[in-house]
């Protein structure tokens, strides 16, 4: 019997959708990732430290000086070192990284100070519950939950990458539509909730309350993507979804859709061509495969309806 994961979140079910290959390696086979932290994430990751020390210290009434900002922030870079930076841009630098960071701390802090414009909930918390219906147990992350003085509950996330979100995006809607259903397990007296995504470069909120019909909708679909993954792991089938993002995958050098390719470039590099004959069984094998893999697709197709009946 295939073992579920012992808690599903957004990131893994979107990792899922993405590519079914590396959600295989992160998730189930829980291979070890590349040791140096990617620039970007690690920007996110102190930008986020900061934004909870700001509130922290707000909500009891305290203001940390711009200065010691700035101070805490590269702090928290050198902490890290160079060294064990990956930086996955043609043109930025880890130099640029930390600048981006500073300049959307100090926008925010311009504007936000002194930081009790609501009441503090939480910061940085992890929230677990059982998905409705099911047996599926769940987490989130929540960066900020306050309480407005009207009762209103926010939720927000923070966001500091470059694109600006709606609230029809996938992206949005199913972390944030998560994220309210484990705000009302963990809190059922909250009724009045709005989610908030913010984005740091841009200033921008996008906000919304999802109504009970579209939360009972999101219950069915997270199911449903549950049960892919399940599936998946039954049949051993996580095929890679290759894409321009492929290059900056941890998983890279093991995938089994790149070791092809790698094999054929040292072969090429060894003997300065492929022999043609190697190329013919590469292609009959292709085709044979290829083949094959349609037959087990329409064998997939059928089992995980059968799982999707099972489950109901």
């Amino acid at each position: 019997m295939v073992d579920k994961l012992s808690r599903y979140s957004y990131s893994a079910l979107d990792c899922y959708n993405s590519c079914p290959q590396k959600f295989k390696f992160e998730y189930v086979d829980k291979i070890k990732k590349e040791s140096r932290q990617n620039a970007p994430a690690l920007m996110g990751n102190i930008v986020h430290t900061a934004l909870d020390k700001l509130y922290k210290l707000g909500a009891d009434g305290i203001v940390m000086p711009i200065a010691d900002l700035k101070s805490f922030y590269k702090d928290e870079w050198d902490s890290v070192g160079a060294e064990n930076i990956l930086v996955d841009s043609d043109f930025h630098t880890i130099d640029d990284y930390i600048r981006i960071g500073e300049e959307i701390l100090i926008k925010y802090y311009e504007q936000h100070k002194p930081f009790n414009q609501s009441i503090l909930l939480g910061t940085e918390q992890n929230l677990y519950f059982t998905l409705p219906g099911t047996d599926f147990q769940c987490k989130c992350r929540v960066d900020r939950m306050s309480k407005r003085d009207d009762g209103t509950i926010e939720i927000v996330d923070y966001k500091t990458g470059v694109r600006l979100a709606k609230v029809s995006d996938s992206s949005y809607y199913y972390q944030m539509g998560l994220y309210q259903l484990a705000i009302m397990e963990n809190y059922p007296d909250f009724t009045d909730i709005e989610v908030i995504q913010y984005f740091l470069r841009h200033e921008e909120a996008v906000t919304k309350k999802f109504s009970a019909e579209e939360l009972d909708s999101l219950v069915v679909e997270f199911k449903d993507a549950i049960l892919e993954t399940i599936h998946a792991q039954q049949t051993g089938s996580f095929q890679p979804q290759e894409s321009g993002l492929c290059r900056f995958c941890e998983f890279y050098d093991i995938c089994p859709a790149k070791i092809h390719g790698k094999l054929l470039e040292q072969e090429d590099e060894a003997t300065g061509e492929i022999p043609a004959m190697n190329l013919k069984d590469i292609a009959n094998s292709y085709i044979v495969k290829n083949s094959q893999m349609k037959v087990l697709k329409d064998e997939v197709d059928a089992l995980k309806e059968e799982l999707k009946t099972a489950a109901k």
